[in-house]
């Protein structure tokens, strides 16, 4: 008896986060892939405080290991991205097409290089291209999807050689892309070859060497549900003469402008949430570019 109680309770008291915000769009970046594209302009209404704020749509955030579907917006005031869970939001804003953007998985010791490979795959799937549709069967299962990371991993780390661009046309072949490596020597090629790309919602991975020091971005992530702030740290390209700290391999997901600056958002397997990267300011003129090596695929 009491058990049956517990259970038709459960099933009739409400989500606790059910509709605390309603969400209406004020300029969409749009593409065939979706209705409502990273760096749309949307007002958010918190009803519970009865406040209504402008932000920049950053998109829904697929597959995080501890939070629920994430629907992420960036207050430009504020330079905070807010995650919001996707049982707060009205059921009228869950019905767009939203940009897909995917949780990267943390990194199991140094093999930054092999996740970074899993990750464009995974996100050129669930932004929407298809190539030879044998793509998205492989994401689509837990038990294929980490079968491919393992490929990967063993690969990049247990092959021939540690390159991924023969990996990446090897990959690329197999899913109907054509993948090319691009290196430039000027910051500002390479940022707009990087920004362009990603507008599109097509990937770009990138490998780079650190330098010494981690970076702290102004670029907070909150979640709104529990408050809890993430890490601000990141990994950039090392200046020009600055001591090598070793390689890195992330990728770049999404583009959008904000307060006149060109950003991106970066897949880094140190964290399970994306990052804001300030291409001017990370890019810059003492950033060791040439050293750079961009992978991306159509």
């Amino acid at each position: 008896m009491k058990i049956t109680l517990m259970l038709f309770l459960f099933a009739v008291i409400p989500s606790a986060f059910a509709e605390q915000v309603k969400l209406k769009i004020i300029s969409a970046v749009k593409d065939v892939h979706y209705d409502l594209g990273i760096g749309s302009k949307v007002e958010l209404t918190f009803v519970e405080k009865n406040e209504k704020k402008e932000f920049l749509f950053m998109g829904k955030m697929l597959g995080h290991p501890v939070l629920d579907e994430e629907i992420l917006f960036l207050d430009e005031k504020d330079t905070r991205i807010l995650m919001i869970d996707s049982e707060s939001m009205s059921n009228s804003s869950l019905n767009l097409r939203m940009q897909n953007i995917i949780s990267p998985i943390d990194q199991t010791g140094n093999t930054c290089a092999a996740y970074a490979l899993f990750h464009y795959w995974q996100q050129t799937d669930a932004v929407g291209f298809i190539g030879n549709n044998e793509l998205g069967p492989v994401m689509r299962k837990d038990h294929s999807r980490m079968k491919f990371l393992e490929e990967s991993i063993t690969r990049y780390y247990m092959g021939r050689s540690a390159n991924l661009k023969p990996i990446m046309k090897s990959f690329g072949d197999r899913f109907g892309f054509k993948c090319k490596e691009k290196i430039f020597d000027e910051s500002n090629k390479a940022a707009e070859y990087v920004y362009d790309q990603v507008l599109t919602g097509s990937p770009v991975l990138m490998e780079f060497y650190l330098g010494s020091q981690m970076v702290t971005s102004k670029y907070e992530v909150e979640d709104y549900e529990t408050k809890s702030e993430m890490d601000t740290r990141l990994w950039i390209p090392r200046k020009i003469g600055e001591k090598n700290g070793g390689g890195h391999a992330i990728v770049a997901a999404a583009a959008f402008t904000t307060n006149g600056r060109k950003m991106i958002l970066v897949l880094d397997s140190n964290w399970n949430e994306p990052r804001v990267w300030d291409l001017e300011k990370y890019f810059g003129d003492r950033s060791a570019i040439s050293e750079m090596i961009f992978h991306s695929c159509n």
